[in-house]
């Protein structure tokens, strides 16, 4: 904890309050595109393929920049460098603005990745220094809420509100980084840096170190093993649903509303789970958590109506708390603790990255291979089926 008492104690729930407002941007610009994939398509004359990159393109870019900004975070200030991740959130959604083909459009989201890495790892760590013992699980929980609320507001508006009243997609995204600039700024005012000990080796010993530890673990690489399948699925189930809720029949803003349920509902399943997962139990959880969203996205595709809201409501829930929970396993873990965090969590965004990005492709793929999104669907049904591999060879210490 910070040496300076007076400032941690009680400033760490203001760090906390940033940290949940850095990640509610993060919420908004990424769920920004979903709501518009079928207006885009059209304007821009994007294919199904094309499409599946635009939406991962962003987590993508997560995969070789994770672990070099991990490594990062363990030594630099991490005011300033989550403060640029917030500008470059903001930024990606503004230059959307501006797209007028593929490559733009790839060009400008891509930009959301290098931002969404910085503070994915930046925050992590911020919470490992400042928290420690079972707050660390409460502020897990409760920071990641920020990205579900960010997620269900600009669902539900998109398409009901933001676009009637600007008129076209493209003021709908300045109009969502014009108030990412804003948390930029909030962040920049109120965050102060905690003191820590200042890292003196270099840069190349330290990376060396750093990751020698950690690929020693065959517990860590387990868990970024569930991490790439739980992405498959869960970046694809988001990025298409409102799509697929379309092809039910449904107008686009109603779609947006549904699509915002899993997100509304994660707020619960963020805080509840990772204090249900006691060390010892974590694995049982996990296993139980994945097997249930595995059914869940196979009956999204079945059912309709009151059912339809039911499933939406349970895959909300169990899937959101999966990820803070691993967080916690990580700040636990004893070779990790605050001290790896940041490279920790940067090894494994680069597991989960790697599945968001060929999760949305191979959807897309499977749109133009059929006509329909029902294949791709249940394709992300089996990958959750197989995630209880993985799950089943962990070995809780």
């Amino acid at each position: 904890m910070n040496k300076d008492e007076s400032i941690a104690e009680p400033y760490r729930w203001v760090i906390l309050c940033l940290a949940w407002l850095g990640y509610f941007s993060a919420g908004i610009v990424a769920s920004a595109l979903p709501p518009l994939v079928s207006q885009i398509s059209a304007d821009l004359g994007l294919s199904g393929t094309q499409m599946g990159v635009v939406l991962g393109i962003g987590t993508l870019m997560v995969v070789p920049l994770a672990i070099p900004f991990g490594l990062l975070f363990d030594r630099i200030n991490i005011k300033w460098a989550t403060f640029a991740g917030l500008l470059l959130i903001a930024l990606s959604a503004f230059l959307r603005t501006f797209a007028i083909s593929f490559e733009s459009l790839v060009l400008f989201v891509a930009i959301f990745g290098i931002g969404n890495t910085l503070i994915v790892i930046g925050l992590a760590k911020i919470i490992a220094l400042w928290f420690a013992g079972n707050e660390r699980a409460t502020a897990s929980g409760i920071y990641v809420t920020g990205f579900a609320i960010g997620s269900g507001i600009v669902l539900i508006i998109t398409n009901s509100l933001i676009v009637p009243l600007l008129g076209t997609w493209q003021n709908a995204f300045m109009f969502y980084g014009l108030l990412g600039f804003l948390f930029a700024a909030l962040w920049l005012i109120f965050c102060k840096e905690i003191s820590r000990t200042q890292v003196e080796e270099p840069f190349l010993g330290a990376l060396r170190e750093s990751t020698s530890t950690l690929v020693k673990e065959k517990y860590i690489w387990l868990i970024g093993c569930f991490a790439f399948l739980l992405s498959i699925t869960s970046f694809a189930f988001s990025g298409w649903l409102p799509t697929f809720l379309e092809t039910k029949g449904l107008t686009p803003a109603v779609a947006g509303v549904i699509a915002s349920i899993p997100p509304w509902i994660g707020i619960f399943g963020s805080i509840t789970i990772p204090r249900l997962g006691k060390p010892g139990s974590r694995r049982l959880l996990l296993l139980i958590l994945f097997l249930i969203q595995g059914l869940l996205v196979y009956l999204v595709i079945w059912t309709f109506g009151v059912p339809l809201i039911v499933v939406l409501i349970l895959y909300g829930f169990s899937y959101a708390g999966v990820w803070p929970l691993l967080l916690v396993i990580l700040m636990d873990f004893p070779t990790i603790g605050a001290k790896y965090m940041g490279t920790a969590t940067g090894l494994l965004a680069t597991f989960g990255a790697s599945g968001g990005f060929i999760g949305p492709l191979m959807v897309g793929y499977l749109v133009e291979l059929t006509g329909a999104l029902t294949l791709g669907f249940i394709f992300l049904a089996l990958i959750l089926v197989v995630t209880l591999i993985p799950i089943l060879l962990l070995r809780e210490k």
